[in-house]
C-alpha cells in the first residue's frame, strides 16, 4: 500500500509551491534535526530517533485535527481518522526528499459478516501529502521545492497552514489575477475586433465566474 502511494505521489505535480513560515518552524526544526547525523550510511540513523520524530509529528497532527474539528465540525466537515506516513529518501550523496503523507480511513461493509468497519481503501485512495527537497553540502542545508497535494476537493488549511506551518508562494488572489489575464489575452481580446457585444458579455461572465 505504502509503495503504491509513494509511486502515485512521485507522479503528482503538486497543487502549490510553499515556503516555511519563519515565525514558527516546528516541523522545519524536525526536518533539520534529521541532518544532524552522518548519512554516508543510512543505517546509521537510529530507529529511536526516527520514532521520536514520527511520534512528535503524529501527535502534532492529531492536535491540529482536533482543533479544526472543533472549529468546523458544526458545518458538517468531519476530519477523517487515518494513517500518517513519514518517508525519508536519499536521492544522491547530497540530495534528499522528505515526504509526509496522511491516508484517510474509509468506512466499508465487511463481505462475510456484514459488519461496518473502517480501513484504508485499496483503489480510491484519499490522502494529503507534503514533499520537500533538501540539499546537504558540508553541513549546509538548503530546503526548497516544497509542494503539497490534497486529493479532497477542498484543500485542508489545517494540513498545510497549521500542521506544516507553510506559506504559499502565490496567493489565491495572485492565481486569480494571473488566470484572468491569460483568459483575457488569449481568448477574449481576439473576439473584440470581430464582435464587441460578444466580447463584453463573455468578459462579464468570466469576471463573475472568477
Amino acid at each position: 500500500y505504502i509503495i503504491e502511494l509513494l509511486q502515485r505521489l512521485s507522479e503528482e505535480e503538486g497543487q502549490r509551491l510553499y515556503k516555511f513560515d519563519d515565525s514558527s518552524t516546528t516541523v522545519k526544526d524536525r526536518i533539520e534535526e534529521l541532518f544532524s547525523y552522518d548519512y554516508s550510511d543510512l543505517n546509521e540513523i537510529t530507529e529511536s530517533k526516527i520514532t521520536q520524530i514520527c511520534d512528535f509529528l503524529s501527535q502534532r497532527l492529531l492536535s491540529k485535527e482536533i482543533e479544526a474539528q472543533e472549529r468546523y465540525g458544526h458545518l458538517g466537515h468531519d476530519i477523517q481518522k487515518g494513517m500518517l506516513i513519514f518517508t525519508f529518501l536519499k536521492i544522491t550523496d547530497t540530495n534528499y526528499k522528505i515526504i509526509i503523507s496522511k491516508s484517510d480511513y474509509d468506512k466499508f461493509i465487511e463481505e462475510m459478516t456484514g459488519d461496518l468497519k473502517e480501513g484504508l481503501p485499496q483503489k480510491k485512495k484519499i490522502y494529503k501529502s507534503f514533499i520537500v527537497n533538501v540539499d546537504e553540502i558540508e553541513g549546509d542545508l538548503t530546503i526548497d521545492k516544497i509542494l503539497t497535494y490534497d486529493s479532497n476537493r477542498v484543500v485542508s488549511a489545517y494540513w498545510w497552514k497549521e500542521f506544516l506551518e507553510l506559506i504559499p508562494l502565490t496567493s489565491d488572489e495572485d492565481n486569480t489575477i494571473h488566470a484572468f489575464d491569460e483568459i483575457e489575452k488569449k481568448l477574449l481580446n481576439p473576439i473584440l475586433g470581430r464582435s464587441k457585444g460578444d466580447y463584453t458579455q463573455l468578459w462579464n461572465l468570466t469576471l463573475a465566474y472568477l
